[in-house]
């Protein structure tokens, strides 16, 4: 586990300085680092316009890096989440969420670098037709059009964020107050209408379900900034975002039986209903633009 949390924080500075230098125009065109296309290699203008634009997406990821990172730190020190299990869990979802981050980035940058380039063509028709001074064409050329990926309603989109990691901070915060001292094993599967029929170590159902709660919440908040459309803006936000809460409320029923209270498993199915549904309401946060 040592050693996937040397991957992911090297993965997470990676990511991380390609979306910083690209939103400051510094990263050079080059043949190992960034987006490189046939589109977006065309001049400098492509090439900063696919960067800019995929900055959020390559910062996300790197922040999603860091979280796995030191998951895999917490795990390592952890007898019973310290084995192979889990490392190849832990590697599958490593895996996932850097190529989901990539290739976001990736997707937002040709789109961005293609409305440039198309832009250029046909301002160089314009100056041909209208014989323009070449200072007058490279000025206009040079141009960058706004990102795509800033919402025109900024406080609801924060709001949206914020939403979006309520799951993960919840279960932080009730984990390192009110659930501080769960016994060793909580359950893990109820029958319908009986008691639980399963049972994992409290720490594992912890960790399982705060990773799941981050990725998710990463998730939704990256369709939230780089989804082009309202209707998939909402609709790939609240089905994460659902999904996170889902997993918070898990574990919380969980929690409550480890403390005490006699949950069956109707009331574990209600208590995970209701956090879907406080997912589902997530989803008119988002803003129109």
């Amino acid at each position: 586990m040592v050693l996937l949390a040397i991957v992911n924080l090297a993965a997470a500075v990676l990511l991380i300085a390609m979306g910083v230098l690209g939103q400051r125009h510094a990263l050079p065109r080059n043949g190992w680092a960034g987006i490189r296309t046939a589109t977006t290699m065309t001049n400098d203008d492509t090439w900063d316009a696919a960067h800019v634009a995929a900055a959020p997406a390559f910062v996300i990821g790197g922040l999603v890096q860091l979280l796995l990172a030191a998951t895999a730190l917490v795990l390592a020190g952890n007898d019973d989440l310290n084995g192979a299990g889990v490392a190849i869990v832990f590697t599958v979802v490593w895996l996932v969420t850097l190529t989901a981050a990539v290739a976001m980035a990736a997707v937002v940058g040709v789109r961005a670098s293609k409305a440039v380039l198309v832009r250029q063509q046909q301002q160089l028709v314009a100056v041909g037709a209208h014989g323009h001074s070449a200072s007058a064409s490279d000025e206009v050329l040079g141009a960058e059009p706004p990102g795509e990926w800033i919402s025109r309603d900024p406080a609801r989109t924060v709001a949206a964020i914020v939403m979006a990691l309520v799951p993960a901070a919840l279960m932080m915060v009730l984990r390192s107050s009110v659930f501080a001292d769960l016994p060793a094993k909580v359950p893990q599967h109820w029958g319908l209408s009986g008691p639980p029929d399963a049972w994992v170590s409290s720490n594992t159902a912890f960790w399982l379900g705060f990773v799941a709660a981050c990725v998710l919440g990463v998730a939704a908040i990256s369709v939230l900034l780089v989804a082009r459309t309202a209707r998939a803006r909402r609709g790939y936000y609240s089905l994460f975002t659902i999904m996170a809460f889902i997993a918070s409320g898990g574990w919380l029923a969980s929690a409550l039986y480890g403390i005490g209270i006699a949950i069956g498993g109707w009331q574990s199915g209600l208590i995970i209903a209701a956090a879907a549904v406080l997912g589902l309401v997530a989803r008119y946060i988002v803003p129109d633009a």
